[in-house]
């Protein structure tokens, strides 16, 4: 890539997208820990191959949340990790670009020194 073209990326945005999949993490998250209460409070003294199919069910349910609050909390890292590396690279563009202009300085100065010995 070219040390001349900024890096395109919507800071503001994928900021948003974090917070907002944290946000959603968190209500499933809930929702499952209220869903797993009342499934306690429903085997309270039952028994028998009803109560062991709903612990089944139940059980794969709360799993399947979990896997989920997971799944989102990994994709704001990953949209995080994303911003981070888009952050950096415009910061070594930018360093590079500095670079680049103080040897073209330097090379200007010598040229004048050179051309003004003569």
């Amino acid at each position: 890539m070219s040390i001349w073209i900024d890096v395109r990326f919507d800071t503001a945005t994928a900021h948003a997208a974090a917070r907002e999949l944290r946000s959603v993490a968190a209500e499933v998250e809930a929702a499952a820990e209220r869903r797993a209460d009342l499934a306690d409070q429903a085997r309270d003294g039952w028994t028998g191959r009803q109560r062991e199919w709903f612990d089944d069910v139940v059980g794969a349910q709360l799993a399947e949340a979990g896997d989920l609050v997971e799944a989102l909390r990994a994709a704001a890292v990953r949209i995080e990790d994303d911003l981070a590396a888009a952050t950096a690279e415009q910061r070594r563009r930018v360093e590079a670009r500095l670079a680049e202009q103080r040897a073209a300085e330097a090379a200007a100065e010598r040229r004048e020194r050179l051309a003004g010995a003569h």
